[in-house]
């Protein structure tokens, strides 16, 4: 979890910077489990971001139904 804060106050304001975006901007997406390394490596990375698009869609859904 450590990690996960870490990484969102480093891109933050990086994001702030070089993309005049604010914080409502941004979505944060966690994945958490292994990505398969050599051959696998590139089905695994296709799966994680198929995976984090279906998360983002439902949240960005749940959210317009606010």
């Amino acid at each position: 979890r450590r990690d996960i804060e870490a990484i969102e106050q480093a891109l933050l304001p990086l994001l702030r910077k070089y993309y005049m975006v604010t914080e409502e901007d941004v979505d944060w997406i966690v994945h958490e489990g292994a990505i398969a390394g050599g051959d696998q490596a590139r089905d695994s990375w296709r799966a994680l971001f198929g995976a984090t698009l279906l998360r983002w869609n439902e949240a960005k859904k749940a959210e317009s139904l606010k």
